[in-house]
């Protein structure tokens, strides 16, 4: 299926009666498979506020949310994502609450010829939309209802420009509780229950995005995501349909490498706690670790490089762009990887030499706007750069493209409190291993 094409404002309107319906109820129906018949009405576009929020959703903030769903290679787009919130109430308030929090933060970035409600109004639908939401859920959820699904990823989203009214932690486990079920029958291999598209490609995807936020937001908390080992089988499967780049940008390998960082991280945590820690043993499986995790960075600069050159004809723009996103999540991986072998110092040369090198990764961006995909990596790197860099980090935080990514501004408060912690003392460098961060206010920042 291909997506709808963007629309101009000035058609918007028509569009909107031809096109888009919503179920009677308040509430969502699950999706059932398309033979079935729904009862719907027009959607309730009844002032110019909300018709002008539905036009930048289409045009913008679609492809601000979903930066690496390519049309010409996903089967899930924004035709898909339209036809769900035409079934879906809570989505449908949802989306235009989000498109007003995207719209409000390009005027603060910069000028806009639209007028539109402020940041009062803005909280006030992220408020009504998460009201109906909380409805529909507490009667019915499902990893099924695929619209439900795509509801709690843009209020998740939203955590993004409105860290102080979204509990992103909660709509994370949210989600995944109900992406358990699906990732059971997946690796039971019994019989599974699918979805007609185009219900099945959007679950997937949906699927994807949140494990993609659970893995990487476990970067600041104590323990790992509940369901490591299912992940990891998931990534390790060549018949998996989770593929991250689609949400994200990085290939699934480096998630599964990350998921060994943080392994190894529980295992120090425990191993020291009990008088147990073998710096011998320690070194050994964080080698094992980095000759798997060099070696697919390897591949990967490979494809890099050789994609440069048929990046002129554009033919090749989607893959390159996601070699590069990868190759700067790797990079951070790898400098994860030696502080928590051996703690929060910048001037040992193994860190010293992957944080240069994930710099590097950072500069070798051409197309600024992918900067602001770079939210994790910048995190990682930022809270162990030498003292003479943190001008840089800030420099690179406050850029429009990262700017406009949202969230940037209290990423960079939390880098300046880890710097402060680490400097007074506060937070013992020997210790630091990026979930110390929790007491930090990390818990109103959502790192992914």
């Amino acid at each position: 299926m291909t997506d709808i094409p963007t629309l101009p404002v000035d058609n918007i309107f028509t569009e909107i009666n031809n096109t888009f319906t919503i179920p009677q109820s308040e509430t969502d129906v699950a999706i059932p498979a398309p033979s079935t018949t729904y009862e719907t009405q027009m959607l309730p576009v009844s002032n110019i506020e909300d018709a002008l929020l539905l036009a930048h959703f289409i045009n913008q903030t679609f492809h601000w949310q979903f930066r690496f769903c390519y049309p010409e290679e996903s089967d899930f787009g924004q035709g898909q994502f339209i036809w769900l919130m035409s079934k879906s109430r809570p989505l449908y308030m949802a989306s235009l609450a989000l498109s007003n929090s995207h719209m409000n933060m390009l005027k603060t970035a910069g000028p806009s010829t639209l007028a539109l409600a402020g940041y009062e109004e803005a909280d006030n639908k992220h408020d009504k939309a998460a009201e109906e939401f909380k409805r529909q859920y507490d009667k019915q959820h499902s990893v099924n209802n695929v619209a439900q699904l795509a509801c709690i990823a843009s209020i998740l989203s939203s955590s993004f420009f409105r860290p102080d009214k979204v509990d992103w932690d909660s709509y994370i486990k949210m989600g995944i509780s109900q992406v358990m079920q699906w990732v059971a029958q997946q690796l039971s291999g019994g019989d599974q229950q699918t979805l007609k598209p185009p219900e099945d490609p959007a679950q997937h995807f949906f699927i994807s995005f949140f494990i993609r936020f659970d893995i990487l937001a476990s970067v600041t908390r104590e323990a790992s995501p509940s369901l490591i080992d299912s992940y990891r089988q998931l990534l390790n499967s060549d018949s998996s349909q989770i593929a991250l780049e689609r949400v994200c940008g990085c290939a699934n390998w480096v998630f599964k490498h990350l998921l060994s960082v943080y392994q190894l991280r529980d295992w120090k945590k425990r191993t020291r706690e009990a008088g147990l820690l073998s710096l011998w043993e320690l070194t050994s499986k964080a080698d094992a670790i980095k000759k798997d995790l060099e070696e697919e960075m390897a591949k990967n600069f490979k494809t890099l490089e050789a994609l440069k050159n048929e990046q002129a004809h554009n033919q090749q723009r989607s893959k390159h762009e996601i070699c590069v996103i990868t190759h700067a999540f790797a990079c951070a991986v790898s400098t994860m990887l030696e502080v928590v072998v051996s703690g929060a110092y910048p001037r040992l040369p193994e860190i010293k030499q992957k944080v240069e090198r994930t710099i590097d990764s950072f500069r070798g961006v051409e197309d600024p706007e992918l900067l602001g995909a770079l939210r994790w990596p910048i995190f990682i790197v930022g809270c162990v750069i030498e003292v003479e860099q943190y001008g840089m980090i800030r420099q690179l935080a406050s850029s429009p493209p990262v700017a406009r990514s949202a969230g940037v501004g209290g990423l960079l408060n939390l880098l300046e409190s880890c710097w402060r912690a680490i400097e007074s003392g506060e937070i013992r460098a020997d210790m630091f291993d990026f979930s110390c961060l929790g007491s930090q206010g990390t818990q109103d920042i959502l790192i992914a």
